[in-house]
């Protein structure tokens, strides 16, 4: 009898570790089916990645930058002309010192000088308007659009917006895009900060849906004491220049009206910032400063 006893016990003690090392064997093999599983997710994610197009995802390389660079050239992008839905190409000669006169703060009266010079000799430029003097003067708005000038946003009251929080910031900018794409039929893209980007936050820049265009030449034509002092900083700009200047001046007419015919004949051409951008086969970005538009071909 006892030693049947024992003999059962055995029995129970070896059934039992034979159901703990199954289900322990089960518990392992259901992990071990899961790593697998992993795995071949894995796989197959990085698989597509690979096949993904770089249209989607951008050039990953420098030969497929470079390939990039080439179609742009080859297949120059159409900018927008006054007429709302159509498009033209920008064309210029590649010898030429491409430039890209900016006006700030208008407009006012000698806003329309300006204009009368850059007519005479088709000459483009971009006007940063400010929406409280665009809703008093929306006639030369319209005559700035018409023209082919480039209409741009300079904030609604030039206020400084340093210490504006996000939703301020965008509120005073829109008020003024708002209105100007009422005016033109058009949405600008393109923005400048009243007395440049440097001083704002960094974080908060490239939030915002605008390219911001600082410059490459200040020409000081608010302080100069001739005309002749902004026609020099006009000469010594290369090609890709911004150069910074005012709509009130008086002198930057009289410099203009005297230096255009001049430098158009020494192989300079004037051109808006859009326009500089797509010659020189840069793609404005949002969220993005620019003081310079060199050609990066």
């Amino acid at each position: 009898m006892k030693q049947r006893l024992v003999l059962l016990n055995i029995y129970n003690k070896q059934d039992a570790r034979t159901n703990f090392e199954n289900k322990n064997g089960k518990k392992h093999l259901g992990i071990r089916v899961g790593i697998l599983l992993l795995l071949s997710l894995s796989l197959l994610i990085f698989s597509a990645c690979a096949k993904m197009p770089e249209s989607l995802i951008g050039p990953t390389n420098e030969s497929s930058k470079a390939n990039f660079q080439r179609e742009l050239q080859q297949k120059p992008e159409p900018v927008q002309s006054n007429s709302p839905g159509t498009a033209e190409t920008v064309h210029v000669t590649s010898d030429k010192i491409k430039i890209a006169l900016t006006f700030d703060d208008g407009p006012v009266e000698n806003t329309n000088r300006l204009l009368d010079c850059f007519e005479k000799y088709n000459v483009k430029a971009t006007f940063f308007v400010l929406g409280s003097k665009a809703e008093k003067n929306s006639d030369t708005i319209k005559r700035m659009d018409a023209l082919g000038m480039e209409v741009a946003n300079h904030t609604y009251n030039h206020t400084s917006l340093r210490f504006y929080n996000y939703q301020e910031f965008t509120a005073e900018i829109e008020r003024a895009g708002d209105l100007l794409e009422k005016l033109t039929g058009k949405r600008t893209t393109i923005l400048r900060f009243p007395g440049g980007a440097l001083n704002y936050r960094q974080d908060v820049i490239a939030r915002i849906p605008y390219s911001i265009i600082n410059w490459t030449i200040n020409t000081e034509d608010w302080k100069a004491n001739s005309k002749q002092v902004i026609i020099d900083r006009i000469r010594n700009s290369k090609d890709g220049a911004i150069l910074f200047l005012h709509d009130s001046p008086v002198l930057t007419a009289e410099a203009l009206e005297e230096c255009l015919p001049q430098l158009l004949g020494e192989n300079y051409e004037f051109l808006t910032i859009s326009e500089l951008a797509k010659a020189n086969g840069i793609m404005l970005l949002p969220g993005t400063i620019y003081d310079r538009l060199e050609s990066n071909r």
